[in-house]
């Protein structure tokens, strides 16, 4: 038979004893007994676990704008009237910035004359429609060349941005990707510019930073979540993604029309700077 008479200072010695059976019966007498109170964690509502949801919901949210900025702004980079008078009976066709014209089998097709097909549209869909002519001729492909390269280098960090939140620590991993992105986004209309290859690679490097988020806020949520609060915290932090795309696309499509820069440059710098 054991018992405790003292308090924590006398069932902690018991407790050191190398026989398991008194050990078992010890934390058994321990948990039970009616002075002792277990601990209980701090109240969530503004407490540290509680700020760092909070921060990571914005992390989300703020990633999933620059995720989609430029699927939003690319709508106003490029010239589809120029590219709808493309003909598409072959894709060898020789471009001339001198006259403005294609070259195909020795017949040109002057981009002067105007080939329209809003006779198809309903009185509604004219009247509520909006032009907006971008500098850049790129066909589907080099648009679907670009936008796709940010997901090849989201997939390359998933599982090293684990590894390295493990042995770094996940906020200086967070810290250190989300700089690069931010700087990344800001200079993308200059990159833009230089060419969709340019581009390119500057949204290949965002997604390698952009990668690492997820695996190092889980390495985050181990430390600072209890267990039986994880999934509250986790479910509420990972909603900021869904919100950032909510705020992303109406203030994006805003600031193709009227932002400063020439509209869609205006995404970039805003949303990059938010990093």
């Amino acid at each position: 038979k054991y018992s405790v008479n003292g308090r924590n200072s006398s069932l902690k010695n018991l407790l050191l004893k190398n026989d398991d059976l008194r050990l078992k019966i010890a934390k058994k007498i321990y948990y039970k007994s009616a002075w002792y109170d277990l601990p209980q964690a701090p109240r969530l509502l503004f407490s540290v676990r509680f700020f760092v949801a909070l921060m990571a919901f914005f992390g989300y949210a703020i990633q999933y704008m620059n995720k989609i900025n430029l699927g939003i702004a690319i709508i106003c980079m490029v010239n589809y009237t120029a590219l709808n008078k493309k003909p598409i009976l072959n894709e060898s066709i020789d471009y001339y910035n001198e006259s403005s014209s294609y070259t195909l089998l020795n017949l040109t097709l002057d981009l002067t004359k105007n080939i329209s097909v809003q006779n198809n549209q309903c009185l509604i869909q004219k009247s509520h429609q909006t032009n907006i002519e971008g500098s850049f001729i790129w066909s589907k492909s080099i648009q679907g060349f670009t936008l796709a390269s940010y997901f090849w280098g989201y997939i390359i960090t998933q599982i090293p941005s684990g590894y390295l939140s493990s042995k770094y620590g996940a906020r200086n991993v967070l810290g250190y990707t989300n700089l690069i992105a931010g700087i990344l986004t800001v200079v993308s209309p200059f990159c833009a510019n230089a060419g969709y290859i340019a581009l390119s690679i500057c949204r290949f490097l965002i997604g390698l930073a952009h990668g690492a988020l997820w695996p190092a806020m889980s390495s985050l949520y181990v430390h600072w979540t209890p267990r039986n609060e994880r999934t509250k915290i986790i479910g509420a932090a990972g909603a900021g993604a869904w919100v950032g795309n909510i705020i992303a696309l109406p203030v994006g499509g805003v600031l193709c029309l009227y932002g400063f820069g020439g509209g869609w440059p205006s995404i970039f710098y805003i949303f990059g700077k938010v990093f």
